[in-house]
């Protein structure tokens, strides 16, 4: 069993698989990569997301279902001509292929599972960054 305790609720030093920097997403994000397919012998990926207020992120997609949970702060989703604001405790699930926008309202942190799609098997593997262990 792993169990990741920090007092402000992030990972910390080698508690994660690796952090990727976001600073194109909206006002600034980062994603630890918690648990992957390779290391860790799943189908799924999950990430920890934290992200800041800033402009809408477009044309967002996946090649794999995406579901997000928001543990706290304010997002907006936009697919089409509707958009739904999100707070604490809300989530949203997007087939993989379909396209989204999304916007930070409020500094957020969300979980974010990218699940296997049956049409193409197990999740590929990501590129590892240099700072990947």
């Amino acid at each position: 069993m792993k169990v990741i305790e920090a007092a402000d609720g992030s990972p910390g030093p080698d508690e994660g698989h690796y952090t990727v920097p976001l600073p194109g997403v909206c006002g600034g994000a980062e994603s630890v990569r918690t648990i992957l397919p390779e290391e860790d012998d799943v189908a799924v990926k999950v990430t920890d997301f934290a992200g800041q207020p800033g402009d809408w992120c477009t044309d967002i997609t996946y090649w794999s279902d995406e579901t997000v949970i928001l543990l706290f702060g304010k997002i907006q989703v936009r697919q089409d001509d509707k958009i739904w604001t999100l707070t604490a405790g809300s989530y949203f699930h997007v087939t993989a292929g379909e396209v989204y926008d999304l916007r930070i309202i409020a500094a957020c942190r969300a979980i974010c599972v990218f699940s296997m799609n049956p049409t193409i098997g197990r999740l590929p593997v990501e590129p590892r960054p240099a700072n990947a262990f």
